[in-house]
């Protein structure tokens, strides 16, 4: 934990307790305020370090309390001496318990609820991009589809009475065309994989002629 906000000077800014320290662990584990005069008392406190026990006194901070969320600590609220004469009254500390337990509730909510929007953010991301991902598998299968579909209208209206050359023409765009088809199954099917972190690379080697050959038909 380190100081986040000072009412008094830019001395407190040098305090820090590290979440494994004796000084946090005891205000996890108890309920209540723990005054500055008593760590001197404490057993359980005498291992604080020199230089917490040194930014304590530099800043004149008379009173720790704990501000905890679900049993959790979140957050420590240091107080300096009173503004008014004398020291910090039952009442005064019962007042700042509950004060500090609802301001961690709140700031508890506050980092759940940034949590699930995050979340949210997320989600409406991944809705996009498969949003996006089926409109671009919609028109990559339309392009063969069509050309499946115009080469079987051309041999059907011309009742085959083509000569070769041009049904031969119209045969291999229809093979054409199923073997993309096939391509875009394959491809659609290696992407599930991928997600699935299930998918197995089969290299080949492949002649770069026949990939612009297609690429121009």
């Amino acid at each position: 934990f380190v100081v986040q906000s000072d009412g008094a000077d830019e001395k407190a800014s040098h305090i820090s307790v590290g979440r494994d320290d004796s000084l946090c662990r005891w205000l996890s584990r108890n309920e209540r305020a723990l005054r500055v005069q008593d760590i001197d008392v404490e057993p359980y406190l005498q291992s604080i370090s020199a230089a917490q026990r040194q930014g304590l006194l530099t800043s004149r901070v008379q009173l720790l309390v704990p501000m905890k969320s679900k049993g959790t600590l979140t957050g420590i609220l240091a107080l300096g001496p009173k503004i008014t004469p004398g020291d910090y009254s039952s009442s005064d500390i019962r007042m700042l318990t509950i004060v500090t337990s609802q301001a961690a509730n709140i700031i508890e909510n506050s980092r759940l609820y940034s949590q699930e929007m995050k979340r949210l953010e997320e989600l409406e991301n991944l809705s996009r991009l498969k949003s996006s991902l089926l409109r671009t598998v919609s028109h990559e299968l339309k392009s063969p589809l069509t050309s499946i579909k115009a080469s079987c209208d051309l041999l059907f209206t011309s009742g085959y009475t083509l000569e070769m050359g041009h049904q031969a023409r119209l045969v291999h765009l229809l093979r054409n065309g199923v073997d993309r088809l096939e391509r875009l199954v394959a491809e659609s099917l290696d992407y599930a994989q991928m997600q699935s972190q299930q998918l197995e690379l089969n290299l080949e080697q492949a002649g770069i002629a026949g990939v612009v050959m297609g690429v121009v038909e």
